[in-house]
């Protein structure tokens, strides 16, 4: 709550200032349809994948109510508490690949520790080039 009470606080404060430092000037330009077909490229699916989630939420909470307020509460439960885990998860996800990506870029971490990272198996025994003098990797 605390940087949306900021944001607001500066957000209301904002018109109090001299108009002439905040003009926003729009003539001459035009709206590039291009670009917001391009935007809703991305925009629409995940406006169909929000509905989607949305809408089977309100269908499964309602067959919930069919076995009885317990189950309906608890299911409506579950369903909010993934609704707040799944950002989170997401959170972290972006920020350990900006962080790999960013070793990767220095080349602090070589390419082949990916692969001896690799739990599946894909990747073993292969030869790798950096840093190892063509050694084969397990």
């Amino acid at each position: 709550m605390a940087p949306f009470g900021v944001g607001s606080l500066v957000l209301i404060r904002l018109p109090a200032f001299d108009a002439r430092d905040h003009h926003l000037e729009l003539r001459g330009v035009s709206p590039q349809w291009a670009l917001f077909a391009e935007i809703l490229t991305v925009g629409v699916p995940g406006l169909i994948k929000s509905g989607i989630t949305n809408l089977s939420v309100a269908l499964l909470t309602g067959i919930a109510s069919h076995l009885g307020r317990e189950a309906a509460i608890g299911y409506a439960m579950g369903a909010r508490l993934e609704y707040i885990l799944i950002p989170i998860g997401f959170g972290f996800g972006t920020a350990i690949s900006a962080m790999v990506g960013t070793k990767l870029g220095r080349r602090a971490i070589s390419p082949c520790a990916f692969h001896r990272l690799d739990k599946s198996g894909h990747g073993r025994g292969h030869l790798c080039h950096h840093r190892n003098g063509g050694r084969a990797v397990s």
